[in-house]
């Protein structure tokens, strides 16, 4: 049987660069807490956000299997677990669930949901996992275990390989960030295994006792001797109250026998206090309590992982500028989502979108890395406002989400609804979802001009709605009479109505104040298209030299004036019909040089707003 195993392993080869990250929990000793510190950090890591596999390796003294005993009780059996995974391998080869079933099915079938109290999760994304050490409840549960023998196993060559499998079965399922492990105690074979062949990181629990420093120390010494070098984390417990005098002589005691056998410096800063419930119930302390001196007792060793594994804000942070610097998406949001989890109440990632990714957040191939951030980045940022400006002004429909998100901080904010409402209606073409969010705008700013001056124009080019919007520029002007992007928007719809001589003046005093050459264009093609009967020599000589430099009032739509225009009678329809859409952008100045009316017009025409009408 088992060289049916060596035959199959002996093509097997570690992917790097694995997502999940193994972490064995050891102690010398028994009785110190080592499993009840695995199960409470493997629930404030999994209540972050992260996805957490425990695995009880002890397999003499199963722990935190009796957590799935409970979990399972009704039941009619207990489901496998470690045990019953690798004895499948050791009769059946090849064909074992191991080989044969795909890595998110084994995990499935040997490993087991644990719930997290909905108070704990700061984060929907998290969930933790219990693989037993196998089924506890059958009599065959110890025959199943010797006949096993990891020993046997090691001696014959397959031990490292099948473990080895099992690990990359773990990584390649892709369902976990971490896993933790309870390695048994002492120097036995399951704990060599856990130590030296499943593990990226130690921790190692110890009491302060002579028989706990002793064997510590030998076990420090002994993975020092082996060359297995391994990042770790020691933590005292359980750590009595009181006896200060004799815990500070324990501790300088500690400190110097397992700086000499780990040939490094060992602080002690994690410790776990003394508590009687720790002694009289299996059930996670954290899962009951979220504050308290025990729980930052285990919060201390559970942020003590997350070094161990890499993960501290500013090395992230690092990081993410360099997947950014590289364009490399994917690893902006895998750092960015495990930075989430361990910095949530900052706003470092506002400031890394901001400054150094949003040009990369603007790229038309950058959707999931905009999803992203859309969704977690949080919304008090004014972050979400100015990327949701930007990306609109591209044209990007999914700049909607950050609008959404935006919302969720200032519902009521009336340049941001009359924003969002804008790019509705011009990218989206929600004329409906436009005009809602334009009416919550102006009952949030009654006396906003350009809210009101923006949801006239949308009234009059997407509903012609004309005599609401009237009312609307009326007011608008009320408010801001010399502006003139409404003052010509106003005249537009005024020509649209057939009301010349009063669109007329609203165009001089456009023109008169009008600073920018696209909205000079605009109004150029207005008095072009409406007052043609006036013969001004210079109009359209003038707008004809704006837009051979490239000018134009881009995505204005023209088409309702060129309509009242030809319907009035004016002289050179085709031509005005091609002249609006170069003058809006739709299509560039050659389509106008086969036409007369182009080719009579002087090159050289000065370029300046036209003269009053």
């Amino acid at each position: 049987m088992r060289l049916r195993v060596q035959s199959h392993l002996s093509g097997v080869v570690p992917e790097p660069d694995a997502p999940a990250f193994f972490v064995t929990f050891y102690s010398f000793k028994g009785g110190v807490g080592r499993s009840m510190a695995l199960i409470n950090v493997a629930g404030i890591l999994a209540g972050r956000g992260f996805r957490v596999l425990a695995i009880d390796m002890d397999l003499e003294a199963p722990g935190i299997s009796f957590l799935m005993q409970q979990e399972l009780a009704n039941q009619a059996a207990q489901p496998p677990g470690f045990v019953d995974l690798l004895a499948d391998v050791v009769e059946n080869g090849a064909k074992s669930d191991l080989f044969s079933l795909p890595p998110s099915d084994v995990v499935a079938r040997y490993s087991y949901a644990y719930a997290i109290p909905k108070e704990m999760q700061k984060s929907d994304e998290g969930y933790l996992r219990i693989m037993p050490a196998g089924r506890l409840d059958r009599d065959d549960y110890q025959s199943r275990l010797d006949g096993l023998s990891l020993r046997d196993l090691y001696r014959e060559g397959h031990g490292q390989a099948l473990i080895g499998a099992f690990k990359e079965t773990l990584k390649d399922s892709q369902q976990f960030d971490f896993v933790l492990i309870d390695s048994r105690t002492g120097f036995s074979d399951e704990a060599g295994v856990c130590t030296r062949d499943l593990a990226d990181a130690l921790v190692v629990v110890m009491g302060l006792n002579r028989q706990n420093l002793q064997g510590t120390t030998r076990f420090l010494a002994s993975l020092r001797a082996a060359g297995v070098k391994k990042p770790l984390r020691v933590v005292l417990s359980p750590v009595p109250n009181g006896e200060e005098e004799l815990m500070e002589k324990r501790e300088a005691e500690a400190s110097q026998a397992l700086t000499e056998a780990h040939g490094a410096p060992i602080p002690f800063d994690l410790q776990i206090p003394y508590h009687p419930r720790l002694a009289l119930t299996e059930e996670p302390y954290v899962f009951r309590r979220s504050r308290g001196y025990v729980y930052e007792a285990y919060a201390g060793v559970e942020r003590a992982v997350l070094g161990l594994a890499g993960l501290s804000s500013s090395k992230l942070q690092v990081a993410i500028r360099k997947a950014g610097r590289a364009k490399d998406t994917r690893a902006i949001i895998s750092l960015s989502r495990r930075l989430l989890k361990i910095d949530r109440g900052s706003d470092v990632l506002e400031v890394l979108v901001s400054r150094s990714l949003s040009d990369l957040c603007a790229d038309p191939e950058a959707g999931e890395l905009r999803t992203f951030f859309a969704r977690h980045l949080s919304p008090t940022s004014q972050t979400y406002f100015e990327l949701a400006m930007d990306l609109a002004e591209k044209g990007f429909r999914d700049a909607g989400l950050f609008f959404e998100r935006a919302l969720e901080a200032e519902p009521e904010d009336a340049e941001l609804l009359a924003a969002y409402a804008t790019f509705c209606s011009g990218v989206l073409q929600d004329l409906d979802k436009a005009q809602e969010l334009f009416e919550r705008a102006i009952v949030g700013e009654p006396d906003g001009s350009d809210v009101l001056g923006y949801y006239a124009i949308f009234l009059t080019d997407q509903r012609r709605d004309y005599r609401r919007a009237e009312q609307l520029f009326v007011d608008a002007l009320a408010l801001d009479e010399e502006n003139a992007n409404k003052l010509g928007n106003y005249a537009k719809l005024l020509f649209i109505l057939g009301r010349t001589d009063q669109a007329r003046r609203h165009l001089d005093a456009a023109v008169e104040h009008a600073d920018a050459v696209e909205l000079s264009c605009e109004l150029q093609f207005y008095a072009y298209a409406h007052l043609w009967q006036e013969q001004n020599p210079f109009l359209l000589a003038s707008l004809c030299a704006l837009l051979r430099t490239g000018v134009c009032s881009k995505g204005r739509p023209l088409q309702e004036n060129v309509r009242v225009a030809i319907e009035s009678g004016h002289p050179a329809p085709e031509f005005l019909r091609r002249l609006a859409k170069v003058v809006s952008g739709e299509a560039g100045v050659d389509s106008l040089e086969p036409l007369p009316e182009w080719q009579s017009v002087t090159p050289n025409a000065p370029s300046a707003p036209a003269p009053s009408t």
